[in-house]
């Protein structure tokens, strides 16, 4: 592949790197004067893939698509085959750029591949477009924690000098329901050549929601195109609401150490100013749940899924907490209209399993219990259950209790 994509470069230089390794595919596009540079997340670079693959080679343009190779560094280090340290591959890059005769580059990423993105773009003096990016790296409770390799060095704790020494805008697009993300914006929204918008109804995937929607590509070609986002019926005000950015992260960092008072402390404080926010009655509502306030946890699940009737487990939740509070009859219709809606989930048929296993309608219980496998094969308490009802639907014997019995001449 490097021999017939170097061909369509004519030049009597070297090439700066191979045109692909482990861990970059370089593609000229000849006649474009812009090189768009894509840094990819830590979904698609663990597996040897890379975002923006299928529609940024639907562009016009020259493209770099990078992976952070074996090792989650946040593009703080070096990437094999392009350079050893970040300086090294900012060389590497500056002179494909030269060597495909662009006059202008891009950089864009998302998540991990946005800080990429911001990283890269910033210091080669390009237009950048980052799509969730943790502008502060290692916040508790983040993926950069979660995820980054324990013995890579943080060399760039934040990317907030960066983004003020940029000589082009740094376009940030995040979703209101993620709350590192929005914390990330809420810290960085006032910076100069800052430029920040959120999206209503959209957890971390800002790309993802756009392509699922057939709206990814134009998204990208109007940036490209060096015009503005036109409005969208997302754009969200969630930083004109004061400290929401703030409280939101600091319960959902209390729901990440499973501090659950503290949780419930703050979310009730947070639902009662920001009414609007499904995912802050979620978390809230996680929290109920766990300290087995099934009464407070059914009505922030209700309100969640009231705000977003799309999101599953939102309804599972409130399915789940109609069980536990023995409304059977509802738990069950709940979860039924959630299967029907195609919006349900392994977890809703596991439930759906659990009620119908208690009253000893065995086979349907195997019915929801199998289809919970094949949704989730890799869940060992759902296989768990599957071999469990199948021993039961071998014995003789039926829950003796009246409410079994009724369920049984209900649903039987």
């Amino acid at each position: 592949m490097a021999s017939s994509l170097g061909s369509k470069v004519k030049t009597a230089r070297s090439s700066p790197s191979e045109f692909e390794g482990e861990a970059f595919k370089v593609i000229p596009h000849p006649g474009s004067e812009q090189l768009v540079i894509f840094p990819t997340g830590t979904g698609a670079g663990r597996t040897g893939g890379f975002d923006f693959w299928a529609s940024g080679n639907e562009l016009p343009v020259n493209r770099i698509f990078i992976n952070s190779g074996s090792r989650i560094e946040w593009y703080q280090g070096g990437i094999p085959g392009l350079g050893d340290d970040l300086a090294g591959v900012l060389r590497t890059l500056s002179d494909w750029a030269r060597y495909l005769g662009t006059k202008e580059i891009l950089a864009i990423g998302q998540s991990m591949g946005a800080a990429g993105a911001i990283l890269y773009g910033t210091q080669l003096g390009a237009r950048v477009l980052a799509c969730s990016p943790e502008t502060t790296i290692k916040l508790p409770g983040s993926r950069s924690e979660k995820l980054m390799h324990p013995t890579a060095p943080v060399r760039f704790p934040d990317l907030h000098d960066f983004i003020r020494q940029a000589k082009k805008p740094v376009t940030v697009f995040a979703g209101e329901r993620d709350p590192i993300d929005l914390y990330c914006m809420s810290l960085a929204k006032n910076l100069p050549n800052y430029h920040g918008r959120t999206m209503r109804r959209v957890i971390h995937g800002v790309p993802n929601y756009l392509k699922n929607r057939g709206r990814l590509r134009s998204f990208l070609e109007t940036f490209i195109a060096g015009e503005q986002i036109p409005p969208m019926q997302e754009d969200g005000n969630a930083l004109d609401h004061p400290d929401f950015a703030r409280d939101y992260y600091a319960l959902h960092v209390a729901s990440f150490r499973e501090d659950w008072d503290s949780a419930i402390d703050i979310g009730r404080k947070l639902v009662s100013n920001n009414a609007w926010s499904d995912h802050a009655h979620y978390l809230l509502g996680r929290a109920y749940l766990k300290t087995g306030n099934y009464d407070e946890a059914l009505r922030m699940f209700a309100v969640a899924s009231a705000i977003l009737p799309s999101e599953g487990e939102y309804r599972f939740y409130v399915g789940h907490c109609f069980r536990h509070l023995g409304d059977n009859d509802l738990a069950i219709s709940t979860h039924r209209r959630s299967i029907r809606d195609g919006v349900g989930t392994a977890k809703t048929h596991f439930d759906l399993c659990i009620i119908y296993s208690k009253a000893g309608l065995y086979k349907r219980a195997l019915t929801e219990i199998s289809k919970a496998v094949k949704l989730a094969p890799d869940n060992e308490a759902f296989r768990a259950r599957e071999t469990r009802v199948r021993a039961q639907i071998k014995s003789s014997g039926l829950p003796d209790n009246p409410e079994a019995a009724r369920l049984r001449l209900v649903y039987g």
